[in-house]
């Protein structure tokens, strides 16, 4: 997972957290247990795997509030209808009685929220990992608004002696698909003899094989660790999803309540399968990284140039692809990325 360390922040008020966790599942861990007669849902998955977020508390003086708060009010005011004034007189005071109260403290952080952010964190010995989420508690006009961040933290992966273990999972896997291979084509030639004319199951070549033993390995390594992982990391990346999933639903003037029905899946249960996703995306993600990490791997400037060429076809102009990576969020991306490849070629040659 690439490092984040941007400044950007996600707020939130009071109320609309509360709505949040209500409909989320609870972040708390619980003790793992083993039962046989009970398979573990989602829900119990997610409780089990998730980790609650350190918190960074802080203020907000009136006194750097006020200026934003009162712009905001007076912008809510110019764009407001109210009779007996004319468009764009309607007083400020008047505009603070009707505006919605969470939209005026979305607008409020979102100019000075970040900052204020970024002071308190230099004063604490926090780790920033990725963006934070804030929470703001109370947000009285003429007092300190006082706020809570939420602080995704990095996975810590403790690797076993993984070259044995996924070494031997490749040798064992790497037979079994070899053997439903054989099996395939035994029944592909029973087939022909028979004159058999129904679809036949495609065939895997050798790199293709190897290959899909390297990912069947790499998951048992996950089921094997299981690592914990932030629980605003999860949510944020299921949320990412979903809206990508509404997005592609809009382009057939569908909604997520029509794909709910279409699928005949809960909301909750879509949710929870999303969730679940995430969170093994992400365990997968850290793997990775541990594994990037105990293996040293490195890259050069000239694997950063191909991987950047590969990651923009479209980009032709090299001006205008050494300008993207000279962008620092761009060249570390980029950079991952070329150590996933090479590590994806280890991982081939274990």
């Amino acid at each position: 997972m690439t490092k984040e360390t941007k400044k950007k922040t996600t707020t939130q008020t009071s109320s609309a957290a509360k709505e949040k966790k209500a409909a989320a599942p609870t972040k708390k861990a619980v003790a793992h247990h083993h039962d046989h007669a009970h398979e573990p849902t989602a829900a119990d998955l997610l409780k089990d795997m998730l980790v609650d977020d350190p918190t960074l508390e802080f203020t907000i003086a009136w006194a750097t509030v006020e200026p934003a708060y009162t712009k905001t009010l007076r912008q809510v005011a110019r764009g407001m209808r109210q009779d007996g004034f004319r468009p764009g007189k309607v007083p400020v005071s008047i505009a603070e009685e009707r505006v919605n109260r969470d939209y005026l403290i979305q607008e409020v952080m979102r100019a000075v929220g970040s900052d204020a952010f970024q002071a308190a964190l230099k004063k604490s010995d926090v780790k920033l990992f990725a963006e934070p989420e804030l929470l703001v508690k109370k947000a009285d006009k003429n007092a300190d608004w006082e706020i809570v961040a939420y602080l995704p933290q990095k996975t810590t992966v403790k690797l076993p002696d993984y070259k044995k273990f996924l070494a031997n999972a490749k040798k064992r896997l790497l037979k079994t698909i070899q053997d439903e291979q054989a099996q395939l084509k035994k029944d592909a030639a029973s087939k022909d003899k028979k004159e058999d004319k129904s679809p036949q199951p495609p065939t895997l070549t050798a790199e293709q094989m190897r290959a899909r033993a390297t990912d069947e390995a790499l998951m048992e390594l996950l089921r094997e660790l299981q690592p914990k992982v932030s629980a605003l990391l999860v949510r944020r990346t299921a949320q990412r999803e979903l809206d990508k999933l509404a997005q592609q639903l809009q382009q057939y003037n569908l909604t997520l309540t029509d794909y709910f029905h279409n699928t005949g899946m809960s909301e909750q249960a879509v949710s929870q399968q999303y969730l679940l996703r995430a969170l093994q995306d992400l365990q997968l993600e850290f793997i990775l990284d541990a594994l990037m990490t105990a293996e040293k791997v490195t890259v050069t400037d000239e694997e950063i140039q191909q991987a950047l060429i590969k990651a923009m076809p479209d980009v032709t102009d090299e001006t205008e692809r050494q300008r993207q990576l000279a962008e620092p969020s761009v060249h570390d991306y980029i950079e991952l990325m070329a150590k996933r490849q090479k590590l994806a070629n280890w991982l081939l040659e274990l």
